[in-house]
């Protein structure tokens, strides 16, 4: 069987027999240009429990779109949202873009730019000027947020629904929280436990839910990735918007498969926005879950990584592979929950990894560098049982023993 694997908008094709290919995984293809418009116009015309937006705001209104960095298409999004609101006023209704700060893995398009007539501010954590406080949770957090989120009189979260192995699961409400938090509620979400089982996954999500309950934000504008570009769109009252787009998620990106594989072959990184250190990361957490341990995981990505903190003590341990446990010094460092993944997928497997990292680095922290993506081909075709993974960044996979491998060539 030939398959594909993706990563950072380029692929490599392999040559894999059935009957040694486990699975091969995938998300959904993304919609063309006129897709995505139909489907933009679709939404935000019949909004899910929600009048049409125009019918929301009166003149004078100032309308802040809270915006997240890892939006794909952000400017065909913006745009539609922005024809939606002025749709009945025009210029009346004032329309800011505010950018969020990246969670867990989000990372910023290269050139995020907003629709004409739309100014774009760019949330900074540090700055307290900027910062005023909301409410406290039913948990007892104080929640700061960033002050024009505070004062908009129509505030929309727009964002994407993604799993996350360092924060959990991921929707909209994100944009508001953490997205537009105070630094200090940022490192405190940063340094929280790895989620590990079905209830923790949801923290994050249903924190950013009620954040967005306390502030009024009744509408939401939510996205599923493909693996090229925007894959699905939905836009309404924001908890029907929330359930929707949990069910769409699970859907596109989650998947199983019935056994491990001796060699698992993953690409990293979209088209356009082949990601950083959190995407390997991230990656490498995914292809470790499918490989048996001792067997070895070929990582594809066009990331250029620069170490930080944690990573830099990482590659100075004489055996990396009791990482997890030598970094607890760096706990609050930003790149801490990358390296432990690092050091725990290392520790599973043998690990070969294309991406921009000198191979003494790569060497440094218990993996192996692989110069042209090709020599996957090489690792592939000596193995007895294979997986591949496109995008494995955004995937959520998990191994379910079988008695009937029915998940052999799933995507």
């Amino acid at each position: 069987m030939r398959t594909e694997i993706q990563f950072g908008g380029d692929r490599i094709e392999l040559e894999v027999e059935d009957d040694r290919l486990v699975a091969d995984l995938s998300g959904p293809t993304g919609l063309d240009v006129d897709d995505l418009a139909a489907r933009l116009a679709a939404a935000l015309a019949d909004p899910l429990d929600f009048p049409p937006l125009q019918d929301a705001v009166v003149p004078g209104d100032r309308v802040v779109l809270a915006v997240d960095p890892a939006l794909p298409e952000p400017a065909m999004i913006l745009d539609a949202l922005a024809n939606a609101l002025r749709g009945r006023y025009g210029d009346d209704v004032h329309i800011t873009a505010l950018l969020a700060s990246a969670t867990g893995a989000g990372a910023a398009s290269p050139e995020f730019q907003g629709p004409r007539d739309v100014e774009v501010v760019r949330h900074d954590p540090e700055d307290r000027e900027s910062i005023a406080y909301l409410a406290s949770t039913a948990a007892g957090r104080r929640i700061y947020l960033n002050r024009l989120a505070v004062d908009a009189d129509f505030l929309i979260a727009v964002g994407v629904f993604r799993h996350d192995p360092a924060v959990g699961t991921l929707g909209p409400s994100a944009t508001l929280f953490p997205g537009l938090a105070d630094a200090s509620a940022r490192r405190d979400v940063a340094r929280a436990p790895r989620p590990n089982d079905a209830e923790s996954e949801r923290v994050l999500f249903d924190e950013g839910d009620e954040v967005g309950g306390l502030i009024g934000a009744q509408f939401r504008l939510g996205v599923i990735e493909g693996s090229n570009g925007v894959a699905d769109v939905l836009a309404g009252l924001s908890e029907s918007v929330s359930e929707q787009g949990l069910e769409r998620l699970e859907a596109a990106w989650s998947r199983t498969v019935a056994a491990t594989a001796e060699v698992v072959i993953a690409g990293v990184g979209a088209p356009g926005r082949p990601g950083g250190l959190a995407e390997v990361a991230r990656g490498l957490t995914q292809a470790a879950r499918l490989v048996r341990p001792g067997g070895k995981v070929v990582l594809l990505s066009r990331a250029v990584i620069e170490p930080g903190p944690a990573l830099d003590a990482l590659a100075r341990l004489d055996d990396p592979r009791v990482g997890a446990r030598a970094l607890r010094a760096f706990e609050k460092a930003d790149d801490y929950p990358h390296a432990v993944a690092i050091a725990a997928a290392a520790a599973h497997a043998d690990v070969f990894l294309h991406a921009g990292l000198e191979d003494d680095v790569v060497e440094g922290l218990g993996m192996i560098p692989l110069r042209r993506p090709e020599q996957a081909r090489a690792i592939a075709a000596a193995a007895a049982s294979v997986v591949t993974l496109s995008r494995a960044e955004s995937l959520r996979v998990e191994v379910v023993e079988e008695s009937e491998p029915a998940a052999r060539g799933a995507r």
